[in-house]
């Protein structure tokens, strides 16, 4: 399992943050993996300050609608990426996604979460979870969207995109239930060595306007088989639906 779920700092009560910060805004450079340690935590990284997301602005937290801690995404600039390298040897025939956003505008491309190589071979390798599009959400999978009913909202929201043999296909999620339809399981494919695993954007392009606080993101054949009760769990803590 790799996991970024809550940066340490967000743990801290929010007068202590504050306090710490001052009326500054305080930027976030590493969400920390709340599940792995050592060589194998998988942390999300920006070592580019202007590119790192906003976790205090002027001494107060930064919050979703619910009052649950987040990050909040600039859509220009901000975004966050896996910093193992691990993303070349993934295989999108056993992956499986899970994010807490909400958007600040559906207008124009964004990425939420994502496995892909930003470049003309990017839809090889695909996993978006998901993208906003022109106003509406979608779940690119390999070389298949998968279409949600309706449009993209500003919403707090929690998309899943499994993909495993367990369940024999790729399935989207929003707030829990099925949206689109079921696609075929595929796999990598080997000219994609530039791939990777980001939030707020993918590969530094598509970026996302609002603000993320969950990310979850599994590397299993069988993790289908536990989503309702991941998503139950997730729903419990944020209050989504």
């Amino acid at each position: 399992k790799t996991e970024a779920s809550a940066i340490t700092e967000l743990d801290r009560p929010q007068e202590s943050l504050g306090e710490y910060i001052g009326a500054a805004t305080g930027y976030c450079s590493v969400w920390y993996d709340q599940f792995s340690t050592g060589d194998s935590q998988n942390n999300l990284t920006q070592t580019t300050a202007a590119d790192q997301p906003i976790v205090v602005a002027g001494s107060t937290l930064v919050t979703d609608s619910n009052g649950n801690a987040a990050l909040d995404f600039n859509g220009s600039t901000h975004n966050m990426v896996l910093d193992t390298g691990f993303a070349y040897t993934l295989n999108i025939n056993g992956l499986s996604s899970f994010a807490v956003f909400q958007a600040d505008s559906t207008a124009g491309n964004q990425i939420v979460a994502g496995l892909a190589n930003y470049s003309a071979v990017g839809g090889l390798n695909r996993f978006y979870a998901p993208r906003i599009n022109a106003g509406e959400f979608y779940y690119a999978y390999g070389t298949v969207k998968i279409f949600a009913s309706g449009s993209a909202n500003t919403n707090l929201n929690l998309v899943s995109l499994t993909a495993d043999t367990s369940q024999g296909d790729a399935r989207a999620f929003l707030n829990s239930s099925q949206v689109g339809s079921p696609t075929s399981l595929q796999s990598r494919e080997a000219q994609e060595p530039t791939s990777t695993v980001g939030v707020g954007a993918v590969a530094d392009g598509q970026h996302f306007n609002g603000c993320i606080g969950e990310f979850i993101f599994y590397q299993s054949d069988s993790l289908s088989e536990h989503r309702t009760a991941i998503e139950t769990n997730i729903n419990n803590h944020f209050k989504i639906y």
